[in-house]
């Protein structure tokens, strides 16, 4: 965040994502998708979603 410079990308929704939050501990990262789902990500692991959470609408927002 203090250099402004993207260190990765994190793939996986196939729509726009409407929500990001981190976890309390600063671990973990939730992103919120308009595809329905809410990926988990491992802040400091570089290996792709820990977890998809599968919903019945779009994702407008994701908190801890």
């Amino acid at each position: 965040m203090k250099s402004g410079r993207l260190l990765d990308v994190l793939s996986g929704h196939e729509a726009p994502i409407s929500g990001l939050a981190f976890s309390t501990l600063g671990m973990q990262l939730a992103s919120g998708s308009w595809d329905k789902t809410v990926k988990l990500w491992d802040i400091f692991e570089n290996k792709g979603s820990r977890k998809t959470l599968i919903g019945n609408s779009d994702v407008l927002a994701v908190a801890f």
